[in-house]
C-alpha cells in the first residue's frame, strides 16, 4: 500500500501542501497564458495553457513528490471494464450540449458569444481540442492531482451504491473550476453548464482511471465527451453555413 512508509503527519502535510499548491499552479497557468497573449498576440494561449499543464507537474514530480505515477499509460485492461464510463461520458456531453441549445435559443446575439479556439478550422480544433487538451488536462487533473491525493481514497461519498473517493472528488473539482476562464468569452449560464458537466465527466473519467490504473481510459472518456460535447455542434454549424 502506498505511502506506508510515511508517518500520518507526513501525509497530513502532503495533503495540505497539495490543497495550497494545485490551485496557485492553476492561477499560475492562468496568469502566464495571459501574459504570453499581452506580449505575444498571434499565440493561442490555450496551447500555452496545455503545455504547461504537461510540464508542471513532470517538474514538480521531479523534486517535490515522487511516489506519484503521472503517466499511467497501462494497456493492460480490459476494455469492457471502461464501456459503461465512455458511455456515461457521451450521456453527459449530450445533456450538456442539449442544454447549450437550450440556453443559446433564449440568448440574443449568441453567435457573437464564442471561444477564440472557435474560428479555427475543424483540423486545428480537432488536434488542439480532442487530443492536445483532453490529453493535457487528463495528465494534469487525473495523472498529477488526482495521484497527490490518492491517500484520501478511503474518504469519500456513496452514489448509487458506487464510492466515490474524496480523491477523485477534488481533482474532479479542480478540473471544473479551470474551466471559470471561459466567462471572458461565453454568456454566464453558459459557462454554468460547463462547469456542472465538466465536474460530472471529471468524476467519470477519475472512475475509470481508478479502476483501470491507467490513464488511458481517463482520456478516451474526455474524448468522448468532447467529440459529442464540441465535436457534434461545430460539424452542425459547420454544415448549417
Amino acid at each position: 500500500m502506498e505511502n506506508l512508509h510515511l508517518s500520518q503527519k507526513d501525509i497530513n502535510n502532503k495533503n495540505l501542501l497539495g490543497l495550497v499548491l494545485m490551485p496557485i499552479l492553476m492561477l499560475f497557468v492562468f496568469l502566464f497564458s495571459k501574459l504570453i497573449k499581452l506580449y505575444f498576440p498571434m499565440i493561442d494561449t490555450s496551447v500555452i495553457i496545455q503545455i504547461l499543464f504537461l510540464v508542471l507537474p513532470c517538474i514538480i514530480l521531479m523534486y517535490v513528490e515522487k511516489n506519484v505515477n503521472l503517466l499511467n499509460l497501462n494497456l493492460n485492461f480490459n476494455f469492457k471494464q471502461i464501456v459503461k464510463y465512455l458511455i456515461f461520458a457521451v450521456i453527459i456531453g449530450f445533456l450538456s450540449m442539449f442544454t447549450m441549445s437550450i440556453i443559446a435559443m433564449n440568448i440574443p446575439n449568441i453567435e457573437s458569444q464564442k471561444h477564440p479556439i472557435m474560428i479555427n478550422s475543424f483540423l486545428m480544433i480537432s488536434l488542439k481540442v480532442f487530443l492536445l487538451a483532453s490529453f493535457a488536462e487528463e495528465i494534469f487533473f487525473r495523472g498529477f492531482v488526482q495521484g497527490w491525493f490518492k491517500n484520501l481514497s478511503h474518504f469519500g461519498i456513496k452514489l448509487f451504491k458506487k464510492k466515490i473517493g474524496l480523491h477523485i472528488i477534488i481533482a474532479s473539482l479542480l478540473f471544473s473550476i479551470g474551466h471559470l476562464g471561459l466567462m471572458n468569452y461565453m454568456h454566464k449560464f453558459m459557462v454554468v453548464n460547463i462547469l456542472l458537466s465538466t465536474f460530472l465527466l471529471g468524476i467519470i473519467a477519475g472512475k475509470a482511471k481508478e479502476k483501470t490504473a491507467s490513464i488511458i481510459p481517463a482520456y478516451l472518456v474526455h474524448l468522448c465527451f468532447n467529440l459529442v460535447g464540441v465535436g457534434i455542434p461545430l460539424l452542425l454549424s459547420n454544415f448549417i453555413k
